[in-house]
This record gives structure tokens, sequence and C-alpha cells, in this order.
């Protein structure tokens, strides 16, 4: 794996700089290696999602925390306020907004119904839901079909919570494969937004709580 390298210190380098790190591989400036968690958790995703023994949690685990991370981090670069005001208007998670600022997810059901997936995958590796809100159950399986364009295959049928009942109508399908992908993908896009200097930091102490929060940070001195 190649490393980047820059002839400064860490406090000098520019918010791009900085977000470049974060999107990238390993980096030496002069005072620090800087190792990227969202990166070293692609590597972690890729390479589990082809693992037979890992390949069926480990991935999606990864794949939402780096979700997770660019929805907490990133602002949407075009059409940004009014995004923005839909996904606080529905209350998106971190997760849901990476998705839809950058994923070109805009489906409400698609969203949704990730999100209730996550929470099923996250909490205690169910493929059981039960969304008390709206009385609704859910039972999820996932393929790596590569026939469908659908991050989810919605049920035909409301599954009505028995599980004598469960049946290929009534379960929702989740495209495991393309969801690894798109994660991926998002990456590559932030990156190049970002080579126009039109990605912006969302959180409250900006390019300092980037570094902090999500760099592993090894002093060379």
């Amino acid at each position: 794996m190649s490393i980047m390298l820059f002839d400064k210190k860490l406090s000098e380098l520019t918010d791009s700089e900085i977000i470049n790190i974060h999107l990238s591989r390993k980096t030496l400036t002069k005072d620090f290696e800087l190792i990227s968690t969202l990166k070293t958790l692609e590597s972690e995703m890729q390479q589990s999602s082809g693992l037979d023994n890992f390949k069926s949690f480990l991935p999606f685990l990864a794949a939402f925390a780096i979700l997770d991370q660019i929805g907490g981090c990133y602002k949407c670069y075009k059409n940004s306020e009014e995004k923005e005001n839909h996904a606080k208007e529905k209350k998106y998670k971190s997760f849901q907004k990476a998705l839809y600022y950058f994923g070109d997810i805009e489906d409400e059901q698609t969203l949704n119904e990730i999100r209730i997936f996550r929470n099923s995958i996250v909490h205690d590796a169910c493929l059981f839901f039960f969304e008390q809100k709206k009385n609704e159950y859910y039972c999820f399986r996932y393929s790596d079909n590569n026939e469908t364009s659908n991050l989810i295959n919605s049920a035909e049928e409301k599954w009505d919570g028995n599980y004598d009942s469960i049946n290929p109508k009534n379960m929702t399908i989740v495209n495991r494969k393309l969801l690894i992908n798109k994660t991926s993908d998002i990456i590559r896009k932030l990156s190049k937004i970002n080579e126009s200097n039109e990605l912006k930091i969302s959180l409250p102490d900006k390019e300092k709580e980037l570094i902090k929060r999500y760099f592993l940070m090894i002093p060379r001195n």
C-alpha cells in the first residue's frame, strides 16, 4: 500500500488536505503517522465480504459504521440547504444522511427499511424486527443478486409476526453486495467532491474534531 506524504506538520494542513487523509490511505506528516479509521473500516469491509466465515455480518457492520461516520462528518455539496432541511424534517440518522446526500438514495421506503435493517443487525445480529411505533413486523434476508439495482426489495406482503407464516412474499431482501459497493462508491465520490473544495465538514469543531475522533495518530519523534 502506497503512503501519502506531506512535507509539513499536521497543524499546517489545510481543511481539504485533512479531508483527503480521512478519505485516503495511510499518511505521513513531519510529526505524525496518520491512519484513517474510515479507510481501515473500508478495507476490512471489502476483505470480510469475500471470506465465507466472515461475510454474513461483518461487512454490514463495517458498512453501517462507515456510513454513520460519513453522514456525521460531511454536508452535501449540491442543494445543500434543501437536502439538509429534508433530512432534518425526516429525522434521518447519520447513515441515512450519507445514503441520501451522497448515495443517490432518495426513496423514503428504502431509507426507512435500511434503518430498520441496520437496527436489527447492529443491536443483536437479528434478522427480525418489530417497529413498535407502526406496529409492523419485518423479516429480513440478504442476497448478493447482481440482477437487481435495488438496495432493498420490499416484501410483497406484510408479515404478521408469526414465525410459522414466514414465506418469500413477506421477506424484505437486502442486497449485501450493492450495499458494500455503494459504501465504497460514496467514499470515492466524496474524494472527487473534495478535489473541487466543495466538501464541508459538519462536525461542531470542524477539522480538529475530525482529526481527534477519526484518525489514529502515531508520533514520529
